[in-house]
This record gives C-alpha cells, sequence and structure tokens, in this order.
C-alpha cells in the first residue's frame, strides 16, 4: 500500500546541513503586536468611589467617606502638551527706510538738526567755579586731568591757573617683584616738566609722597619753574640730596613752609639751608631721630626768628629717645610762635630757671601728646605756658604727671579743647582730685573735654559736670574708663543741648547697653531715652 510522502517544512534543511532546529515560517497574516496604550491617570491618587464625594480645596482634594474626612495625596492637575508653532520667516529688506510715528515726527520737529550738549553751553567762569569746589575737597590731582578730556570747554576750564595752586603727588606704582625703570622715570620727568610749563603758572603748595626716586630732578623743576612756591612737603621720601637745598636757595625766594616728615635728608645742608634762609621760613616741620635731633637746638639758637609754626614728631622705633628740650632758648628765638607740636616724643625741659618776660605771647596750639612715659611736670607746663594768654588748644594726652592744680594755674582764659585722657599709659590706682576746678575756669569756652581713664571719684565728676551744664558751651566730651554714675550722666545729658559726641565705653558704673559711643544729637537723645 503506497503511502503519501511527507512535506517537509520550509526551513528545515537536509542531514548534512548539520541543522537539527527547525525554523518556524512566519505566516503572512501574524501583524506585529501595538504597545498598550499607558491609561491615563486621574488628577488624584486613586478612584473616587460613587459612595464617596470629593472636592477641591486649595490645590488639595478631600475625600468625605461615611462622614468622615480623609485627606488624599495633593491634587495634580494633567500636564497640557506643549504644541510648537511654526513662526514665519521674517524676510528684512535692505536699506529699508522706517516711517516714523506721528509722536517723533512732532518730536523731531521741535528739536535741533544738531545737539551739541549742555556742556558746551555752561558757562566756563561756573565751570570753573564748580570745579574749584571739588578740588579744595578731593585735590586738584587727578581730578582736573580727567575732567580735561570731556571736552575742549572743560579743558579749558581744567588749565585755569586758579585751580592748580596746590598739588600734591603720590607715589609711582610700580608692580610686585619689579623695579622703577629708567624709561618710567624719563616719561615721568617729561610729565612734570609739561605740568610745570602749562599748569603750574600758579602754583602755590606742591606735595610729593612716598617718593623714592627722582625727588630731586622734580623739585628742582618745580622750584625753577613756579616762583610763587610758598609750601613745600616731602612726606616718606628717599633719596634726598644737597642739590634739593641749594636749589631752593637759589629759586624759591619765596619759600614759607618746609615739611621733611619721615623723609630722608643730609642734615647738615639743612642746617646750612636754615642759616641762610631760615628768615622766611615760618612753618617748619620734621621727624625727630637719633641723626637729626640737633635741628631743634639750632632753631633755639635762632635760625629761624619768624617761625610760627613747629611740629616736631618721633618715630615709633625710637621710643627710648629722650630729646632735650630748651625751651626757654626758644621762646627766646621764636617770639612769634602759634602752634608747637611735639607728638609721641620722651622730652626733658631743660634750661635756666629764670622766667622770661614775653615767653610765647602769640601761641595758640600747644601738644605734648606721647604714647610712651612723659616727664612732664606742672612746673614745665608753667614755665612754657606763662605768657601764652591765647591759648585755646591744649593737648596733654599721656603726660601724667600733670595735675588739675596746675592746670587750673594757667594763665589763658580762653581755652576751647583740653585733651588729657591717658590712652596708653596705665591706669592710676590712686584717685585724684580737682576736676571741678579745670570746668569752672573754662566753662563759659570749652568746647571739647578728654578725661579718658582718669580716676576722679563720682562726687568730683558730678560737680564738673554740673559746672558744664550752667553755660551749655561743650560739644564734645570723653568719659570712657571713668567713674560716672547712671544719675549723673542722666542728669548731665538732659541739659546739654550743644552735644554732638559722648564716649561712654568701660564705665563700670553703666549698665550695658550703655557703654558705648555716640555721635549725633539724635544718638544722644536716643540713649537719653535709654536713661530714663
Amino acid at each position: 500500500m503506497n503511502t503519501a510522502a511527507p512535506v517537509p517544512s520550509e526551513g528545515a534543511g537536509d542531514s548534512s546541513a548539520g541543522s537539527s532546529r527547525a525554523v518556524p515560517r512566519k505566516r503572512p497574516s501574524d501583524k506585529p503586536k501595538k504597545k498598550a496604550k499607558k491609561r491615563r491617570r486621574t488628577g488624584f491618587g486613586g478612584a473616587v468611589h460613587p459612595a464617596e464625594t470629593s472636592y477641591e480645596v486649595d490645590g488639595r482634594l478631600l475625600v468625605f467617606m461615611d462622614d468622615d474626612l480623609v485627606m488624599d495625596r495633593p491634587y495634580r492637575p494633567p500636564k497640557k502638551k506643549k504644541t510648537s508653532k511654526k513662526r514665519k520667516p521674517v524676510i528684512k529688506k535692505r536699506n529699508a527706510a522706517k516711517r516714523p510715528s506721528a509722536e517723533k515726527q512732532a518730536l523731531t520737529l521741535t528739536e535741533p538738526e544738531e545737539d551739541i550738549g549742555w556742556g558746551q553751553h555752561f558757562p566756563e567762569h561756573l565751570l570753573v567755579r564748580t570745579f574749584m569746589m571739588v578740588v579744595n575737597q578731593e585735590g586738584a590731582v587727578p581730578f582736573l586731568c580727567r575732567v580735561g578730556r570731556v571736552c575742549r570747554l572743560w579743558n579749558s576750564a581744567a588749565s585755569s591757573p586758579v585751580l592748580w595752586k596746590a598739588v600734591s603727588l603720590g607715589h609711582v606704582w610700580v608692580a610686585p617683584g619689579k623695579r622703577h625703570s629708567d624709561q618710567m622715570s624719563k616719561k615721568q620727568m617729561e610729565t612734570m616738566r609739561w605740568l610745570v610749563e602749562n599748569r603750574f603758572s600758579s602754583l602755590r603748595e606742591f606735595s610729593l609722597n612716598h617718593w623714592i626716586k627722582d625727588v630731586d630732578n622734580v623739585v628742582v623743576a618745580v622750584s625753577t619753574g613756579c616762583v610763587h612756591l610758598r609750601s613745600l612737603t616731602l612726606s616718606f621720601c628717599k633719596g634726598l640730596t644737597s642739590l634739593l637745598f641749594k636749589t631752593l636757595a637759589e629759586s624759591s625766594r619765596h619759600l614759607e613752609s618746609l615739611n621733611l616728615k619721615h623723609s630722608e635728608f643730609p642734615i647738615q645742608d639743612l642746617l646750612n639751608y636754615l642759616s641762610d634762609h631760615g628768615q622766611q621760613i615760618k612753618q617748619l616741620m620734621f621727624t625727630n631721630t637719633r641723626r637729626n635731633f640737633k635741628i631743634l637746638h639750632a632753631v633755639s639758637k635762632g635760625l629761624c626768628p619768624n617761625l610760627e609754626w613747629l611740629d616736631i614728631n618721633s618715630e615709633i622705633a625710637d621710643k627710648d629717645l629722650v630729646v632735650p628740650v630748651y625751651i626757654q632758648m626758644l621762646q627766646a628765638a621764636c617770639p612769634n610762635l602759634r602752634t608747637f607740636k611735639m607728638l609721641n616724643g620722651t622730652h626733658i625741659f631743660k634750661g635756666s630757671n629764670a622766667k622770661l618776660e614775653s615767653g610765647f605771647p602769640e601761641l595758640e596750639e600747644l601738644c605734648l601728646a606721647t604714647a610712651y612715659h612723659s616727664f612732664t611736670t606742672d612746673r614745665d607746663l608753667i614755665n612754657t605756658l606763662f605768657g601764652s594768654t591765647k591759648l585755646q588748644v591744649l593737648d596733654l594726652r599721656g603726660c601724667s604727671e600733670i595735675t588739675a592744680t596746675g592746670l587750673a594755674s594757667l594763665p589763658c582764659a580762653g581755652l576751647e579743647c583740653l585733651y588729657w585722657g591717658q590712652y596708653c599709659t596705665k591706669r592710676m590706682s590712686s584717685i585724684i582730685e580737682g576736676l571741678p576746678l579745670v570746668t569752672k575756669k573754662w566753662r563759659q569756652t570749652l568746647k571739647e573735654l578728654d578725661i579718658e581713664n582718669l580716676r576722679f571719684s563720682e562726687t568730683e565728676l558730678e560737680d564738673a559736670l554740673h559746672q558744664l551744664t550752667i553755660t551749655k558751651q561743650l560739644q564734645s566730651l570723653n568719659l570712657s574708663g571713668t567713674r560716672v554714675t547712671l544719675e549723673t550722666l542722666r542728669n548731665f545729658v538732659s541739659q546739654m543741648t550743644n552735644l554732638h559726641y559722648l564716649n561712654l565705653t568701660s564705665c563700670r558704673n553703666l549698665p550695658r547697653g550703655v557703654k558705648r559711643s555716640y555721635q549725633g544729637q539724635e544718638d544722644i537723645r536716643g540713649l537719653l531715652g535709654k536713661l530714663e
């Protein structure tokens, strides 16, 4: 019986092919399965049952079920699909004139064709007066150099010689690790010569600060080109030679003020200059060191008979340097002295005990403040000021040997400023007396008083402050470190209407929150509210 042979399935190979795995035939009716669509989520966490009632309040879903309040998670509204709108391409027409609106056309009809600017219509003399106000506060350089580049009118106003009467130049900045090159010095000198020729025709005061090179060349250019020079300041400068003083002697015949503070200069050349031209010097300022302490002794011998201002300070490194002061010789050599300052030095007053008849009759300010120990006593102070009836400012900060009795015996009746605080010395262990004598003597004229760290008793302070409330002239008071009480302070502040500054730091008898400095009348009135 013949049987039909089985039909081999498609993809079944021979035994020789070595494939024992049959590949199923892909039927044409089989279609690719579609991806299951994600179920769109509702705005709340779960489905709301028919027996439940839901409400939306403040962005959250409230579900009421069986009369109970159930809080579900926050309601999230479905996100909207972003639809991108096709923008039509903007075709820019070249050289297409835009039509102005009616408002712009009306404005263009009223405006001039050429707008010159308000600066061109500003009167030059008013511009010079405006620049003068800035120069008096900020200085001529670099303000005038900058405004001169604005326009021609401003350049002409900034070039006025009236604005260039006082000039102060700082040092030339050099990058760290680099030196002042010769090319920079050459350019610097060219600028100085141009300023002397074009700006310094009416120069009166000239100042150099922190210059370490070309100081002599600059001073020579200024002194020879500025015949009206009155004041020269060389502060923190180095490299001064004899050429400087020789040029000053030849060219600066009207020089009256010379300031050499913290500068290195040949002392003998200065003394030679003062011996020949010292009669024209009215202001002399220098730093007292171990090398130039002879300058004060030479001035006391009469090198500057018309001297009105003598300012001597000492270096901090030379705190052990003791400077002898021959006060009687200085009074005879400088009878017109108005300001006498000796700062941060240890001075010993020497000379004969015989008093002169004149003293310093024109003296208005005396400063003996020091950061170290002071040997100045009441006797030294009286010998210095016995003829100074015009004294207005007395600075004795650090002078721990001065007493209130010595101050009350001074002949000056119009003292306005008294600085008696002990800043750098140790606090006095014993209680001192006599402050009411001082305030009673000068209560009519005293405007500033400093008694920091002075150990006066509570009663002394109460009586002294009461004397000041009678005239109410005081404007500044420093009570730091004193024993002033709360009641004394309340009575004093409530009556002082002109008081602008009050220092109450480190006052142990005052409560916390009050012990600080107060500036301005509003701040002091706020203190009065705390005290009450």
